[in-house]
């Protein structure tokens, strides 16, 4: 059984072929990026203005229930738009209005995100360096799935997206954690706010400071460029690699499967390298270079490198700064037509800290908490996302 998708919609609407001018608040601009397993991420979307929401928008204006689709990078990912949300389509998208007579949003999106409909996407990629599908070629798809009633289409769908609400939910805390951390340590590691001996604020309440290298920095603190304490391991291609987890392999750690819990596996061999939860990640090679991940058991994947404190002391403090300076380093990297992390740049950095072990400590425990938590989510996540998509192949066929 299979349906044509093209008697199932209303219409398809194309992105307008125009880079989005940016604001700091405003409207979710939906890049190829923003779209992952059946979501719109619109926690890390770039924002426009009213006036540019108008123009991007002229064609139509995408509603609940809508589904968004990226042409290229990555090719067939969907999205579907929440309630009360108002967002715009970025360059490669589409706006797929379903006809709600006939076919219920959610299951819909469910069809497309399948594994059936995604091999049959790739089918018709175009494209030599960048795959990508042609809207008419969208029109063209006979999707290799049952269509049953409505009734029943809602039945199924509902009862698949309680997880990806559940997902949601617990990505919405991730951020909230991660957020927290990143401000309480520019509060302490590059405000020097924390607490004194009296539980103040140490700057802000007097407290004594030097000056190093031009600039000043609480008295007893160490003043240290990032490549004395820390050292990069780049990861490799395993030489075999499986899509199922079976018997004893573990993740091959990619962007992909840190994101998105997705991926592949591999079983230990001489050349891998390993990593363990909580050590610090790093993106070196191509458009996400840059980008600081928290690992999993695992294999560190080709593009990335493991970040190795000299010391364990400085791992949870090690992460915290990359993250803060995260922007700047991916504004930094080197290679013209391939992006590269520029290493130089990185351990040029410097890392102010307590010079008395255990007051470090004490400092690097609050931190090494709030990743533990959001460590915990990230895989519940993994958990959840996996067994919604047996749901998928279960109830959808």
């Amino acid at each position: 059984m299979s349906f044509n998708l093209s008697d199932y919609i209303v219409e398809i609407v194309d992105c307008l072929h125009a880079t989005a001018p940016y604001t700091e608040k405003g409207h979710a601009l939906i890049r190829t990026t923003d779209i992952q397993n059946g979501r719109l991420l619109l926690e890390q979307t770039m924002r426009v203005s009213d006036a540019t929401y108008e123009k991007w928008t002229q064609r139509s204006v995408p509603e609940e229930g809508d589904l968004i689709m990226a042409r290229e990078a990555p090719v067939g990912a969907v999205g579907i738009v929440p309630k009360n949300t108002k967002v715009c389509l970025g360059q490669r998208t589409v706006q797929i209005i379903p006809d709600r007579d006939v076919i219920y949003p959610k299951y819909l999106l469910y069809a497309l995100t399948h594994p059936k409909t995604q091999r049959l996407i790739e089918r018709y990629t175009v494209g030599s360096t960048v795959k990508r599908i042609n809207v008419r070629d969208i029109l063209k798809l006979n999707i290799p799935l049952n269509l049953p009633g409505l009734e029943t289409q809602k039945d199924i769908a509902d009862n698949i997206y309680l997880y990806d609400e559940k997902i949601q939910l617990n990505r919405d805390l991730m951020i909230q954690l991660e957020t927290y951390a990143q401000l309480l340590f520019r509060k302490w590691f590059a405000d020097f706010n924390f607490p004194n001996e009296n539980g103040k604020p140490y700057k802000d309440s007097g407290g004594d400071m030097i000056e190093v290298g031009g600039k000043l920095i609480p008295k007893k603190w160490n003043s240290v460029k990032f490549k004395e304490l820390f050292s990069f391991e780049k990861g490799v291609i395993p030489n075999e690699i499986f899509e199922e987890n079976c018997g004893a392999k573990k993740p091959y750690l990619t962007i992909e499967f840190l994101e998105e819990g997705k991926g592949e596996f591999t079983d230990d061999q001489p050349n891998l390298l390993k990593s363990r939860d909580l050590d610090i990640l790093m993106v070196m090679d191509g458009s996400r270079s840059g980008k600081v991940f928290t690992a999993i058991d695992g294999y560190v994947g080709s593009t990335l490198a493991k970040i190795v404190p000299k010391e364990e002391i400085y791992r949870d403090i090690g992460y915290m700064f990359l993250k803060m300076r995260e922007r700047a380093i991916s504004n930094r990297t080197t290679g013209s037509a391939v992006p590269h992390t520029s290493k130089n740049y990185v351990n040029s950095l410097v890392l102010n800290f307590p010079e008395d072990k255990n007051e470090l400590s004490t400092f690097a425990e609050k931190f090494s908490v709030l990743r533990e938590k959001i460590l915990l989510l990230q895989k519940e996540n993994m958990l959840l996302s996996e067994t919604r998509d047996l749901h998928i192949h279960k109830l959808i066929k």
